[in-house]
């Protein structure tokens, strides 16, 4: 047998295991427990809130204190797991029994209890210090999260410095070069609160800059409603009376439904399976406002109140919304499952494995594809852009468009292609992508040379299949044992700790696998088994990279034994 035949059958071979592999995951992809498909990335965001909390804020009759803290507070709930959020009053609070300041700011997760922020109560309300801005910026510099936003909200035409007011035209020029510095190192929105606020303007850089203003206290929650959406890269879904429906998969649902005495909000499925909710919060309006002059005379809003619930991971399709209580209105926000992907195709538009990337004219296919890895142009996106920065050997193209495509490249034997691309959707929001990223190799795609030697296909593809069949057969019975298998507490802190040990997981995704096993978001998965515990593990996996999910799906296998050789994790 020649080298060239022992290569051409091991890379067959190769391809084959991968196919293999792939189909024994169908159990899981049944029973929601692996993610088919692609990868998301999910980032961190590090939001830095300046409250204003001076005196005008809390004058008679003025309810803007009341409703910008509301809005807050449902800002907070909509937060994603690996978000923080920081509220830096420009005087003074108490909250929850603890005092907070511009240097010591209230910081809260999704985790926290958000209600926190509604009790906030100011002893001395004062004027409107500028240096507050400077200390949120300063705060965001500390931080090793993915995004970085600076929120500014305040009803002041007039800002001090050191003590000092800036009266006239001095404010706004102070504040456009305070925002316009803290704009260089990261996002900036600003709400102007009042009709008497003063509008900076800012030429944004290579970071968001974005400013409104919000003349009632309902406008606060709807202008501040937005900017979020636009940090999160979601919009709001439009109802037909109480039903949803969606042509991509959602990988966020937010209903955000205010009123008095709002309860039992569920969202059903067209086959009548209701969806589980992985969080339902219910904000509502502060009543403490502030002391000094403006004790007793601080208007309360009580119209503000409502439930924010959240679901992840929901399919394309309809769905029905039901709920209690006197509803006032109703708000869906929608984050699609989508993720910028760029690939090579044959002239059909089939996608070429790279493992069988040969010398020729290819399509290099781009767009923003669901879960399933479906390039797609849905409505839900809004309006797109695609930037497409490719080269082969050092020499550079470029392709601006409004919608996904793809444009034809011609790879030789020795040829080298890197691609740099990004997708703007949803307002503005933006993916970037370069070789890594998109899972190539970091120093591109390189065609290799044609096989020079006939490969015996029959013989291969019976093996695999009879390969497969056997696989099935292991795993369905690996299955079993593992569903009537209980674990405690103690058990399971062990093992997590072990398959961080094996690199399973990184160690930082402990508590993601533990909290997902005690609170699954499948109800099959609700018994305490190992079967429940793997559950944990791969929907953990699911924000990983192709590369990281690989090594982490072999870890597993040998961790629980699903190839049929004693389960690694449970020898100890």
């Amino acid at each position: 047998m020649t080298v060239e035949l022992l290569k051409g059958r091991g890379k067959l071979r190769r391809l084959l295991c991968s196919l293999l592999a792939a189909l024994m995951l169908l159990p899981w992809v049944m029973q929601g427990a692996w993610a088919a498909g692609g990868t998301r990335e999910v980032k961190s965001r590090e939001i830095a809130v300046v409250f204003d909390n001076s005196g005008s804020m809390y004058d008679a009759g003025n309810t803007a204190w009341c409703g910008a803290g509301y809005a807050v507070e449902v800002f907070a709930a909509m937060m994603n797991e690996k978000d923080r959020l920081s509220v830096y009053p420009m005087w003074p609070v108490e909250a929850g029994g603890k005092k907070y300041s511009s240097s010591s700011p209230l910081t809260v997760t999704p985790a926290d209890d958000l209600s926190v922020i509604r009790d906030m109560y100011t002893p001395e309300a004062w004027n409107t210090p500028i240096e507050t801005i400077t200390a949120a910026s300063q705060g965001l510099a500390s931080s090793q999260a993915d995004e970085k936003w600076l929120i500014v909200l305040t009803d002041g035409d007039t800002f001090f410095e050191n003590g000092e007011s800036m009266n006239g035209s001095k404010t706004e020029e102070r504040l456009e070069e305070e925002l316009s510095r803290c704009n260089a190192a990261e996002n900036v929105m600003y709400l102007g609160i009042g009709s008497v606020a003063v509008m900076p303007k800012v030429s944004a850089g290579k970071n968001v800059y974005y400013a409104d203003k919000a003349t009632t206290t309902a406008e606060i929650l709807t202008k501040l409603t937005a900017m979020s959406n636009m940090i999160f890269g979601r919009d709001e879904l439009k109802l037909s009376g109480d039903t949803l429906e969606f042509d991509l998969p959602m990988s966020k649902l937010i209903l955000f439904v205010q009123g008095s005495g709002v309860g039992d909000v569920t969202l059903t499925g067209s086959e009548g399976k209701q969806l589980n909710a992985v969080s339902q919060y219910a904000p509502s309006y502060g009543t403490r406002g502030a002391g000094l002059d403006y004790a007793g005379v601080c208007a309360v809003d009580t119209s503000l109140q409502g439930v924010v619930a959240t679901y992840e991971d929901c399919d394309a399709g309809t769905y029905q919304l039901s709920y209690s209580g006197s509803v006032t209105s109703v708000g869906v926000y929608y984050e699609p499952d989508v993720e910028l992907s760029a690939f090579l195709a044959d002239e059909d538009g089939q996608p070429v494995d790279m493992d069988a990337l040969y010398p020729g004219t290819y399509r290099l296919c781009y767009g923003l594809a669901d879960k399933n890895g479906n390039l797609t142009n849905s409505k839900l996106l809004g309006e797109t852009h695609y930037s497409v920065h490719y080269d082969i050997n050092g020499e550079e193209q470029t392709l601006e468009s409004d919608e996904s495509g793809w444009v034809e490249v011609t790879l030789g034997s020795s040829d080298h292609l890197n691609a740099d691309l990004s997708a703007t959707y949803l307002n503005g929001y933006r993916i970037e992508k370069d070789n890594a990223g998109l899972g190539w190799p970091l120093d591109g795609l390189t065609p290799t040379a044609h096989p020079t030697s006939r490969i015996e296909l029959n013989g291969l593809v019976l093996e695999a299949v009879n390969a497969l069949e056997l696989e099935f057969l292991t795993l369905e019975n690996v299955a079993e044992e593992l569903k009537i298998d209980e674990l405690n507490d103690d058990e399971v802190r062990a093992s997590l700790v072990v398959a961080a040990e094996r690199q399973a997981i990184p160690s930082c995704d402990i508590l993601s696998v533990w909290k997902e096993f005690k609170r699954p978001r499948h109800e099959e998965f609700a018994e305490p088994t190992r079967w429940s515990l793997l559950n944990a593990f791969t929907e953990t996996a699911k924000k990983y990279s192709p590369a990281r999910a690989d090594q982490c799906y072999r870890s597993l296998t040998r961790l629980f034994g699903l190839d049929g050789k004693p389960a690694e994790l449970w020898k100890r």
